[in-house]
């Protein structure tokens, strides 16, 4: 039995139930019977409606219990969904997560009945995503062509049928001129007159236009009213720019309820899966209407979509995979090889594509082994600063920086960021203050021990109202330069953390803290160099520094000292390795250092350099 036709023998029950009611009634009032005994507060009417609501509820009831053992996944159990946050829930109140297909209807006949049976029993398949074209998209199946259409509702049908969910697609194309508004209008209409209210269909209003969010917006508030008017409570899918723009999104969400917003991914691309993340993060709702391991004319990449798929598991996120249709060429998206089309949809007749996405549903794949790159902070080709994540629009305003090992956020996060390279295992995020000076704690947060620096220079370089920065998660263990981490960080009093540093690998510290003017303690104690060459300007006018302590400091390799401790101008107290180094910094930097101690040794037996 299928929800619409719930609907149907619904309505006609309900008609008869009203001529049985008022014929019961006139023969009662016959009867001698009072009105206050029909319908007072326990009149029989009032009893009759509790002892029907009752009955139905019961049957519900029965009705969700059977569903919850056998289908739970279906629409029978699940019903109406809405969207809370970031999640996808049912009209229970449980999230749920939809898994299913992308199908090139055409005018074939391909996606029978039989077809779809499989998808949902052999594939795990609880939607599946059908659509035409707008006539400016120039592809074949346009919405005028009555066959085509008549052909996308026998599918729906059958869909509905079979107790599963189906997203309906206008193929836009990339631009919405018009003429895509006015034909989007009449195949809305259309499509959400014909199922009004059946809980099954989930609206997808355009694909990949090509549009700054704001447009794309104005198409939205004047697609979605439409859609709500005729059925009020469906999800509507809404597209960013292109296949992927869904940051954009942040905290300029359309002003409706229940809509998800669409990304494409394609063989695992970690920008876009580091977008995706961005976005759940920042408690807007996601659906993946399109995603697979290939590319057209590609080789599929499989390590990086198993690395997507964690991520989705993750986030429980809901997807559609594209696309099951036949191979017309070598590295086709298609899940079926080219005249091998059979509705059993067998191993041997699918792509290694299709096979991959078998695998998916079936849950037969092997669970992706994270790795150090999974948790090592990506830099940003478009930037010499690393810290692009934050940098451009908190940077001047940050007080604190403080790395954790909890991907876990507090309720009061004003702004996050994925900052992995799309593994979800490194996330950044602010918090405010409460200074009541508009200032923010940023924090830097791993799904692990560790977090690995990149080998990249000028990290935290321009945090000028920054006082503290906590680096006790922090592992350097990979990392050639830190050159200008900590440059200009004017205010900045406290580091904690460096006494851990591994630099090992290091050939530069060049202007590190250069301008940390209000450092007075700096604990570099394991501070390796033996491939260190590059030491100029590194305290350069730390004017406040009054202990420095480079227990492990050798002079071994260094080439270039220039101006290493220029305009320190109060006393001072270093401590280093040997004498050798005592002697080198004594007689290579400042006047006023000379007004300080030099010690060497270690740290039970510190022995003072005399010149």
């Amino acid at each position: 039995m299928t929800n619409l036709k719930f609907q149907r023998e619904r309505e006609q029950k309900g008609i008869t139930l009203i001529a049985l009611v008022v014929t019961i009634i006139v023969l009662i009032i016959l009867a001698g019977v009072s009105i206050n005994m029909l319908v007072g507060e326990n009149g029989i009417i009032n009893m009759a409606q509790r002892a029907k609501e009752d009955t139905q509820q019961a049957a519900k009831d029965e009705q969700q219990a059977l569903a919850s053992a056998f289908e739970r996944d279906y629409v029978t159990y699940n019903g109406q969904l809405h969207v809370e946050g970031a999640k996808l829930m049912n009209e229970h109140n449980e999230e749920v997560r939809l898994k299913g297909t992308v199908l090139n209807n055409g005018k074939d006949g391909k996606f029978n009945k039989n077809l779809l049976s499989n998808l949902k029993n052999n594939w795990n398949n609880n939607v599946i995503k059908v659509g035409c074209w707008s006539t400016e998209a120039g592809q074949a199946g346009i919405y005028t062509d009555e066959a085509r259409m008549q052909e996308m509702y026998q599918i729906i049908d059958d869909a509905i049928d079979l107790d599963m969910y189906v997203i309906v697609i206008f193929w836009s194309g990339n631009n919405l001129t018009e003429n895509v508004y006015n034909e989007a209008i009449e195949y809305f209409t259309q499509i959400a007159t014909k199922y009004k209210n059946v809980p099954n269909l989930i609206y997808e209003i355009a694909n990949e236009p090509q549009h700054e969010w704001e447009k794309i917006k104005q198409y939205a508030n004047t697609i979605i009213p439409l859609i709500r008017n005729i059925t009020p409570n469906s999800l509507i899918l809404c597209p960013t720019k292109g296949h992927n723009s869904i940051q954009e999104v942040i905290h300029s969400e359309l002003e409706y309820k229940n809509v998800m917003y669409v990304a494409h991914v394609y063989q695992g691309n970690g920008y876009d899966s580091q977008m995706v993340s961005t976005a759940i993060l920042n408690d807007i709702p996601v659906f993946i209407s399109e995603w697979s391991n290939n590319l057209d004319y590609a080789t599929p990449n499989n390590k990086n979509t198993d690395k997507f798929i964690a991520l989705m598991d993750r986030y429980n996120l809901s997807s559609t995979f594209f696309i099951l249709d036949e191979s017309n060429r070598e590295g086709s998206l298609a899940l079926v090889e080219q005249n091998m089309w059979d509705e059993t949809l067998s191993d041997d007749i699918l792509t290694e594509t299709g096979k991959y996405a078998k695998r998916f549903f079936t849950k037969q794949y092997n669970e992706y082994e994270y790795t150090v790159a999974d948790y090592t902070m990506p830099s940003d080709g478009n930037t010499d600063y690393g810290q692009y994540f934050w940098w451009y629009e908190y940077r001047d305003n940050i007080t604190q920086i403080i790395t954790t090992n909890t991907l876990t956020m507090p309720d009061n996060v004003i702004r996050a960021w994925d900052i992995s390279n799309g593994s979800g295992n490194l996330i950044a995020y602010i918090v405010d203050d409460n200074t009541g000076n508009n200032t923010y704690i940023a924090y830097i947060a791993c799904n692990g021990e560790k977090i690995y620096a990149y080998d990249y220079w000028r990290l935290f370089k321009n945090f000028k109202k920054t006082e503290k920065i906590d680096l006790t998660y922090l592992d350097t263990s990979n990392v050639s330069t830190m050159e200008e981490w900590f440059c200009n960080c004017y205010k900045l009093n406290e580091i904690i953390g460096l006494e851990n540093f591994d630099t090992t690998n290091v050939t530069t510290f060049g202007q590190m803290f250069a301008y940390c003017y209000e450092l007075e303690n700096l604990n570099l104690s394991n501070f390796k160099t033996d491939k260190l060459t590059d030491v100029s300007i590194m305290f350069y006018s730390c004017s406040s520094l009054k202990e420095l302590k480079l227990n492990l400091f050798k002079i071994d390799n260094i080439v270039n000292y220039d101006n290493m401790f220029f305009s320190i101008t109060s006393g001072i107290s270093i401590y280093v390795a040997d004498e050798e180094t005592a002697q080198f910094i004594y007689t290579r930097i400042t006047e006023a250092v000379k007004t300080g101690t030099i010690y060497y040794g270690t740290e039970d037996n510190w022995t003072e350099y005399i010149a």
